[in-house]
Formats: structure tokens, sequence, C-alpha cells
């Protein structure tokens, strides 16, 4: 159903809003990581995998590269076959 899939993108959209704002008040970062992070991490993964855009939200695209830059996640994030 395309508008659930529609409503969908935009409840995401809002939510990736809402961290960027915390991201850019740096409230969020921490010098390490958080089984928050960890958490975090992982459902924008699955979001990338569905195809997903992160270019509205710069700080928080900038933190999944990190994040995604470190060998722990390197080695055990989702992928899609």
């Amino acid at each position: 159903d395309r508008k659930v899939v529609a409503a969908a993108r935009q409840q995401t959209a809002d939510a990736l809003q809402t961290l960027e704002d915390a991201f850019n008040d740096n409230a969020a970062l921490g010098p390490s990581p958080t089984l928050a992070d960890f958490s975090l991490a992982s459902t924008i993964a699955l979001w990338e995998m569905l195809g997903g855009d992160l270019s509205a939200t710069p700080a928080v695209s900038t933190w999944y590269d990190r994040f995604k830059a470190r060998p722990s996640f390197a080695a055990t994030a989702p992928r899609m076959s």
C-alpha cells in the first residue's frame, strides 16, 4: 500500500530530523559509543539497506559514517544478499 509506505517514510524522516537536532546540540554525542549508539546504528543500517537517504540529516550521516568505520560494526553489520 503506497499510502502506508509514504506515511512510514515521513515518520522516519521526522525521527531522523529529531535525531539531527540532538546531534547538532552535541547532547547525544559522547566520547565512547554506548548501547544506544549500537542500537541506533543497527536501525539506521536497516534504513540504509532499504534505500533510505540520510542527506537531509548531515550530522546523523557523519555520526553513522564514523560508526560504520568501527571494526566491530563493520564485522557484524547487517547485509542484504
